[in-house]
């Protein structure tokens, strides 16, 4: 008996209205956890900050004054510093995540300075330190994030049906890294990573950029800032050279030589000198680093070869990022191993979804590959696998297939069965972020599948417990 119109009209108001309810939950979790602590950006997220605001306000990279200032501020919540250790005077990060958060800073400014001169506001100083431009950076990349969800579902609906979609939609959403990084620690660069490489990956894949240079330059641009956010993700860019295997235009279009001129400037132009100043900053000491560079000293941490990890391109430490270690991604968030399965699957089954999810699933071990091959416990000591969200698009569509195939081969029980378990993925993600942020698992310790998934019992056992 399969279902009849009045059930199916009543599942896709219910699959219409559950995207709904996620994004307020966000935008209602990332606003709750400011007023609980006081500020919107704080530990790493300082260093994307700081250059920022330095760059606008004072015309050079220098953060020395921004340490300063924030070392002298303390969370609302737990009553720590927002800034630890010596006064920096360079960020180590690359500039990627100030760049695409500019516009939300420089928006934030110009709402303050018109408050300002209407007599509102007059308390909050403009001065690039206040809450406003914290708040204004944060939205940008929550807004990034949320790009980068919209433009995975659009990737997927061009070949899974809507309620598929929509089902791993609702999954990648709330039950992979990416949902701490939106609603919580969204001052960090991983919504915006998701963002960029989302957007990069749907724009490629569209083909429109072969014969277009306006198109051209977008999928170039985007590019170089998913570089330029997390140096790993210019691996994406060899879904460039694969799109026309991957998804040929039916008109036979070939690459011509504007477009390509167009995207290989928009991506020169902004990941080109940047990749190459961050890297020259890699290389220098902490002293020694150039005044006009921001980057940091990963190179020089990650050739230490400390016992916890060290740079092994050749023996990249795939096992510990994905089954046991710190934070392995299947493990703490269970519904990307359905999903990457999806991505394999549908590749053996071939035809052009077969073709793009091979290209994704490439794409995601390369990632994966480029993550474990400068793996160290500190890495990993937060909720699940963060940089892991620069897979967003590949998630959604491997979960697409998943839950496509489910729908077609239990046609009356498939989108149910789906749907619980996507809660139940949703609902150990977030025992996870609450226990993390009660401090129950040591940055330092591994833990392993058993004590992982039993977190919600033990969350339980707590609240009834009393």
């Amino acid at each position: 008996m399969t279902p009849g119109p009045a059930d199916k009209k009543h599942g896709r108001r219910l699959c219409g209205a559950v995207p709904v309810v996620c994004l307020a939950a966000t935008l209602v979790f990332a606003a709750l956890h400011i007023a609980l602590i006081g500020s919107a950006v704080h530990g790493d997220g300082l260093g994307y900050f700081a250059p920022l605001r330095s760059v606008l306000f004072d015309g050079d990279l220098r953060i020395d004054d921004e340490s300063e200032h924030y070392r002298g501020l303390t969370s609302r919540h737990s009553g720590r510093p927002r800034f630890i250790g010596p006064a920096l005077a360079y960020s180590k990060y690359p500039p990627g995540m100030a760049l695409a958060c500019a516009p939300g800073f420089v928006l934030a400014d110009g709402i303050l300075r018109m408050g300002h001169r209407a007599g509102v506001w007059r308390s909050v100083p403009a001065n690039g330190l206040s809450l406003p431009y914290e708040v204004g950076f944060c939205a940008a990349s929550v807004g990034w994030g949320l790009l980068g969800l919209g433009w995975s579902y659009r990737l997927a609906r061009r070949f899974f049906d809507r309620a598929a979609c929509r089902i791993a939609l609702v999954g990648v959403w709330l039950a992979s890294p990416l949902w701490y990084y939106l609603a919580f620690e969204n001052s960090m660069s991983h919504a915006v990573s998701a963002g960029t490489v989302a957007g990069f990956v749907y724009h490629t894949c569209r083909g429109r950029w072969r014969s277009r240079a306006g198109q051209a330059a977008l999928v170039g641009g985007l590019l170089g800032l998913a570089t330029l956010v997390r140096p790993q993700n210019l691996a994406w860019g060899l879904l460039i050279p694969a799109a026309r295997w991957v998804l040929p235009t039916p008109d036979g279009v070939r690459l011509r030589p504007r477009p390509a001129l167009t995207g290989g400037l928009g991506f020169l132009t902004l990941a080109g000198v940047g990749v190459a100043t961050t890297l020259v900053a890699w290389g220098a000491g902490e002293e020694a680093r150039p005044p006009t560079a921001i980057g940091g000293t990963y190179l020089a941490e990650a050739l230490s070869q400390t016992p916890e990890g060290g740079l092994q391109p050749l023996h990249p430490y795939l096992g510990r990022v994905l089954f046991w270690g710190v934070r392995p991604l299947f493990v703490w968030h269970p519904l990307t191993a359905v999903a990457v399965m999806g991505l394999g699957v549908a590749a053996v089954r071939g035809g052009p979804r077969g073709r793009l999810a091979a290209a994704l699933g490439i794409g995601f071990l390369v990632q994966m590959s480029a993550i474990g091959a400068w793996f160290a416990g500190y890495q990993g000591a937060t909720v699940g696998l963060r940089m892991a969200c620069g897979c967003t698009a590949a998630f959604v569509f491997g979960l697409s297939f998943a839950a496509h195939a489910a729908c077609r081969r239990m046609p009356r029980v498939g989108g149910a069965v789906c749907g619980l378990v996507v809660a139940a993925a949703a609902g150990l993600n977030a025992s996870l972020i609450v226990a993390y942020v009660q401090d129950d698992f040591d940055g330092d310790r591994w833990y392993g599948p058993r004590e992982v998934l039993s977190t919600p019992l033990r969350q339980l056992d707590r609240w009834w417990g009393g």
